[in-house]
């Protein structure tokens, strides 16, 4: 699964797009697809409550400290840049969470 080409090159909005793509496939499980929705609703709240982009919960500093808890490293990610996952979960809480993000024309 692949979200980023070169990462300096996708801006936020097409991580969005080709996680939408991706989370929209039902190779997805369900109770994985349900925590993703709740949580990075939830995280979007959050951003949105505290004030934006230099907030102390802004999309970019929630996404570098849950990143890791929510991307699960396996022995085929492990030449995964750990930057990757954070702009994907940045993207999704920019879009005001997972099921926003789907719900979007």
């Amino acid at each position: 699964m692949v979200l980023f080409k070169n990462s300096s090159s996708q801006s936020v909005e097409e991580c969005g797009e080709r996680t939408k793509r991706i989370l929209e496939s039902p190779s997805v499980p369900q109770a994985n697809h349900r925590l993703l929705a709740h949580v990075t609703g939830h995280l979007a709240r959050v951003a949105l409550a505290h004030g934006g982009q230099h907030s102390q919960a802004s999309p970019r500093l929630l996404g570098q400290a849950f990143s890791g808890l929510l991307f699960k490293p396996t022995l085929f990610s492990v030449d995964v840049d750990p930057e990757h996952h954070v702009r994907i979960l940045e993207s999704l809480i920019t879009a005001g969470g997972l099921m926003e993000m789907l719900t979007a024309p």
